[in-house]
Protein backbone atom coordinates (compact mmCIF):
# COMPACT_ATOMS: atom_id res chain seq x y z
CA UNK A 1 0.00 0.00 0.00
CA UNK A 2 1.31 3.40 -0.96
CA UNK A 3 1.09 6.32 1.45
CA UNK A 4 0.93 9.97 0.52
CA UNK A 5 1.90 12.99 2.56
CA UNK A 6 0.66 16.50 2.14
CA UNK A 7 3.02 19.42 2.66
CA UNK A 8 0.96 21.87 4.68
CA UNK A 9 3.69 24.55 4.42
CA UNK A 10 3.53 24.64 0.63
CA UNK A 11 1.06 27.53 0.56
CA UNK A 12 -2.12 27.88 -1.48
CA UNK A 13 -2.57 26.22 -4.87
CA UNK A 14 -4.31 29.26 -6.33
CA UNK A 15 -4.67 32.95 -5.55
CA UNK A 16 -7.30 35.57 -6.22
CA UNK A 17 -5.75 38.64 -7.92
CA UNK A 18 -5.73 40.82 -4.78
CA UNK A 19 -4.13 38.06 -2.69
CA UNK A 20 -1.54 37.36 -5.42
CA UNK A 21 -0.54 41.03 -5.57
CA UNK A 22 -0.39 41.24 -1.76
CA UNK A 23 1.84 38.16 -1.48
CA UNK A 24 4.09 39.41 -4.30
CA UNK A 25 4.55 42.74 -2.52
CA UNK A 26 2.50 44.78 -5.02
CA UNK A 27 5.13 44.80 -7.81
CA UNK A 28 2.57 46.33 -10.22
CA UNK A 29 -1.08 47.29 -10.54
CA UNK A 30 -4.10 45.07 -11.13
CA UNK A 31 -4.44 46.01 -14.84
CA UNK A 32 -0.78 45.05 -15.39
CA UNK A 33 -1.51 41.74 -13.64
CA UNK A 34 -4.29 41.00 -16.14
CA UNK A 35 -1.96 42.05 -18.97
CA UNK A 36 0.59 39.48 -17.72
CA UNK A 37 -2.19 36.84 -17.69
CA UNK A 38 -3.20 37.69 -21.27
CA UNK A 39 0.46 37.55 -22.35
CA UNK A 40 0.65 34.01 -20.94
CA UNK A 41 3.29 34.73 -18.32
CA UNK A 42 0.85 33.86 -15.50
CA UNK A 43 -1.35 30.77 -15.55
CA UNK A 44 -4.93 31.65 -14.56
CA UNK A 45 -8.38 30.11 -14.77
CA UNK A 46 -11.88 31.46 -14.42
CA UNK A 47 -14.11 29.91 -11.76
CA UNK A 48 -17.48 31.51 -12.29
CA UNK A 49 -16.87 35.25 -12.05
CA UNK A 50 -13.61 34.84 -10.11
CA UNK A 51 -10.13 34.68 -11.57
CA UNK A 52 -7.81 32.16 -9.93
CA UNK A 53 -4.08 32.52 -10.55
CA UNK A 54 -2.22 29.21 -10.50
CA UNK A 55 1.35 30.56 -10.81
CA UNK A 56 2.81 31.44 -7.44
CA UNK A 57 4.22 34.95 -7.00
CA UNK A 58 7.64 33.48 -6.14
CA UNK A 59 7.71 31.36 -9.33
CA UNK A 60 6.72 34.35 -11.47
CA UNK A 61 9.25 36.75 -9.96
CA UNK A 62 12.09 34.21 -10.18
CA UNK A 63 11.22 33.49 -13.84
CA UNK A 64 12.01 37.08 -14.81
CA UNK A 65 15.41 37.53 -16.48
CA UNK A 66 18.20 38.85 -14.25
CA UNK A 67 18.44 42.63 -14.16
CA UNK A 68 14.82 43.09 -15.19
CA UNK A 69 12.26 44.01 -12.58
CA UNK A 70 8.53 43.39 -12.72
CA UNK A 71 6.63 45.29 -15.44
CA UNK A 72 5.46 48.78 -14.64
CA UNK A 73 2.25 50.37 -15.84
CA UNK A 74 2.25 53.66 -17.72
CA UNK A 75 0.95 55.67 -14.79
CA UNK A 76 0.97 59.45 -14.59
CA UNK A 77 4.27 61.22 -14.58
CA UNK A 78 4.79 63.44 -11.59
CA UNK A 79 6.17 66.88 -12.10
CA UNK A 80 9.30 67.77 -10.21
CA UNK A 81 8.73 69.87 -7.12
CA UNK A 82 10.03 73.37 -7.53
Amino acid sequence: MQTYTIDTNAGPLSWRPAAWLREAGYPFSRPVLYREIRAGRLDARKAGRSTLILTSPRDYLTSLPKGISAPVGRGRKRQAAE
